[in-house]
């Protein structure tokens, strides 16, 4: 299979767009490790929250996926994506709810 031209002008935008975004911040982010590293405190809750989440999904729900249709479906994966699902609601509920 072939990239398109479309593919590649969406995957160097992509690049363009995040080496952007990167030079814009990063003279904020070098000016102390305060900045660097909590944003200088002052990031509104739903942005952490959505952080939360997104970094706990990307790690975790496709080891549970895989681990689901190895041990309980064999090769029949499609009717786990209903575990995945809770398991992302889960997520999102705790990251929000304040008991984290």
């Amino acid at each position: 299979m072939a990239l398109q031209s479309v593919d590649w002008a969406f995957i160097v935008g992509f690049f363009l767009i995040s080496l952007l975004i990167g030079l814009a911040v990063s003279k904020r982010a070098g000016k102390d490790s305060t900045e660097f590293f909590l944003s200088g405190r002052n990031m509104p809750w739903w942005l952490l929250g959505v952080s939360m989440v997104a970094t706990t999904f990307s790690s975790d729900t496709p080891n549970l996926v895989t681990d689901i249709v190895r041990q309980k479906l064999g090769l029949v994966g499609l009717p786990s994506h209903r575990n995945a699902d809770c398991f992302c609601v889960c997520e999102t509920m705790e990251a929000f709810s304040g008991f984290n």
